[in-house]
């Protein structure tokens, strides 16, 4: 009772301070969040990882639970995912997640195709959400702009991201330093290849720019030779003119620093010779620890090219790296020329001809083994 009112005052004083707690109440609810209708409570992290949103979380529990749990108990797949996973699909937050050495553990390729595909909008996974795997932080975004922006674009990436066989290729390429290495990820991953291959018409062409084509750095400083696989080395290569026609009857042999044959370069392999469709076939030994670079390296060693009747002018053909695969794809032919062909060449660009001097030329690929659109460095005279 409150002491000198009137009992109906007091009685509607009473009320008047009950309404006035409930009214407080109500209002430190608010302030702390409390609402008579709360949110759902955000489920982000379920089967084993973090997925950022509870929508994302609820759509990966319902369609890929098995893939995620099996990923959270590998540290290597874990890692990766748990990193992806809390980013809600934000592609330079996922680019800044493809750090090197990349992961090619199976769980991976298991998980994040299965999430594209079945949740492509609750994970914020848009076009497949492969801008992270292409391309550096600062041109994530931009890049899955382009992709989202482009029909075919965005088709094809689909095609590519939600491909077990397509993330198992992309993350076997990443993680090789090596040219072979990557060649034998399209062996290896032959569908995988292939969706990647078509979506390089768009990743090259349309959306080259925006993509930073060309300009993926993330593996330097990062990168280690591969440990032989094999004490020999098996491969082939074709050989042709100026005009693109094949060569014949050229000989062919191996080494580790060319001209091939000194004393303190024994040939590694001779006797070999191109065949009526310019192609050359051979098996040579691997030479290990070249230079002390380190064990178990493989051979980086040179190509040379002659021809008998020096119809041709002499190729030295370095391939620049230390090959580890046991067979050597060799995609691109083996360019020669004649004297006449050569002489030829330098007077178009303004450079006399020297007896004395070879013809070099050379090219800058990026981690993934693209060229930058600036293109070739300028050939010189040696």
């Amino acid at each position: 009772m409150i002491p000198g009112l009137p009992l109906s005052a007091r009685a509607f004083a009473l009320v008047a301070s009950a309404v006035a707690i409930v009214i407080g109440v109500l209002a430190c609810r608010q302030l702390v969040g409390i609402t008579d209708n709360p949110p759902e409570d955000l489920v982000t992290s379920i089967c084993g990882l973090p997925y950022g949103t509870n929508v994302c979380a609820s759509c990966v529990s319902a369609s890929c639970c098995a893939e995620s749990t099996a990923c959270a108990s590998d540290p290597t797949c874990a890692a990766y995912e748990g990193c992806v996973g809390k980013c809600n699909g934000d592609p330079k937050c996922r680019s800044e997640c493809t750090t090197y050495p990349v992961s090619t553990a199976s769980d991976v390729s298991a998980l994040s195709p299965g999430v594209a595909l079945n949740c492509e909008t609750a994970c914020g996974l848009t076009c497949g959400g492969i801008a992270n795997l292409i391309t550096e932080s600062p041109s994530a975004a931009s890049c899955q702009s382009c992709i989202e922006k482009t029909a075919t674009a965005c088709t094809d990436a689909r095609a590519w991201g939600t491909s077990v066989d397509g993330d198992a290729y992309w993350r076997c390429v990443l993680a090789c330093p090596t040219e072979d290495c990557k060649l034998t990820c399209g062996t290896d991953h032959p569908s995988g290849a292939s969706l990647f291959a078509t979506f390089h018409t768009d990743y090259g062409g349309t959306c080259a720019g925006p993509c930073a084509y060309g300009k993926y750095w993330a593996c330097v400083g990062e990168l280690n030779w591969p440990v032989a696989k094999a004490t020999t080395i098996i491969g082939s290569f074709s050989v042709v003119n100026q005009n693109g026609s094949p060569v014949s009857g050229l000989d062919v042999s191996f080494c580790s620093i060319c001209p091939c044959g000194t004393a303190a370069d024994p040939l590694l392999g001779k006797g070999f010779q191109t065949d009526d469709a310019g192609t050359v076939e051979y098996t040579i030994p691997r030479v290990l620890d070249v230079d002390g670079i380190g064990p178990g390296i493989g051979l980086d060693g040179c190509v040379q090219v002659t021809s008998p009747d020096n119809s041709y002018i002499p190729v030295f053909a370095y391939w620049g790296y230390p090959i580890s695969e046991p067979v050597k794809h060799d995609p691109d032919a083996l360019p020669v020329e004649t004297p006449d062909a050569l002489s030829s060449s330098l007077q178009l660009i303004g450079v006399a001809q020297d007896p004395m001097r070879g013809w070099v030329s050379m090219s800058v690929h990026d981690c993934l083994d693209r060229l930058p659109e600036y293109g070739l460095l300028p050939a010189a005279t040696i």
